[in-house]
């Protein structure tokens, strides 16, 4: 491992972040076309995994009681440690440009981040949830997990949605906004990164497809059960209304009344 660095010394890092199905693979590819935003265009969910580990071992009082070194020494360690995986020629070529990881957070990691790497920055996708789970139900791999999963998911990205809300390093982007205006959506992120504007990230959106969901095959909500609309109210109605998304079949409701 390269020499641990000092607080002053780590690097400013962009998290680009969000629910499955969201969006995050267009967002992500679009950003990584910017040419002063170092990535490396996957997904760096191994980030996520020990912003959590970090986070546990300093908060639950049995493993920070077991510390062998000082919160400031653990937290610069996990720092070298997630820059060494995800950026291992970082001395090499990062120099000039931010770092953005794409991975998995919750507000607690979110918040960790924020302690390890000052200065980050942090943009999330965020998309209706009623299509989120249309999607997740059709994709190959999340469309084998239960229904309530599907819902217990999005809506647990509620709660970093809410801790983004409002903070001055934090960017919400919907995902209904990157599709409709790609140009204008990509211009609002690089003016909250303080990046000069290019036209490679939305050059990217328009000319390429993101793991499309096969139209033929989408699971559309006409077609739930009055079980699993229950379900998606009882877990989702709060992030929805939240975000400011309607439910569909109530609006249908309230219009045949």
């Amino acid at each position: 491992m390269s020499q641990t660095p000092s607080i002053m010394g780590r690097p400013r890092v962009v998290f680009a972040t969000g629910c499955g199905r969201s969006g995050t693979t267009a967002m992500r590819s679009a950003l990584t076309a910017h040419p002063e935003l170092l990535s490396t265009g996957a997904e760096d969910n191994i980030v996520g995994d020990l912003l959590e580990a970090c986070d546990l071992n300093a908060t639950v009082k049995s493993r920070r009681f077991a510390m062998q070194v000082s919160e400031e020494t653990h937290e610069a360690l996990f720092a070298q440690l997630m820059l060494d995986l995800v950026f291992p020629d970082l001395d090499r070529i990062g120099k000039d440009r931010r770092l953005m990881i794409s991975t998995w957070l919750t507000p607690q990691s979110a918040q960790r981040a924020t302690k390890l790497f000052p200065g980050a920055q942090f943009v999330l996708i965020v998309r209706d949830g009623v299509a989120t789970v249309e999607s997740r139900l059709a994709h190959h791999t999340f469309g084998q997990q239960t229904f309530e999963a599907q819902c217990e998911k999005w809506a647990s990205w509620g709660m970093l949605s809410a801790w983004a809300q409002d903070r001055a390093d934090c960017l919400i982007i919907r995902h209904e906004h990157l599709i409709a205006d790609p140009g204008a959506t990509i211009a609002c992120v690089m003016d909250f990164l303080r990046l000069p504007q290019s036209s490679a990230p939305a050059a990217t959106l328009r000319t390429q497809r993101f793991h499309p969901t096969p139209q033929a095959q989408r699971p559309r909500w006409q077609t739930w059960t009055d079980a699993d609309c229950e379900t998606f109210e009882r877990i989702c109605s709060p992030t929805m209304h939240a975000l400011g998304y309607p439910i569909p079949w109530q609006m249908a409701s309230a219009a045949d009344s």
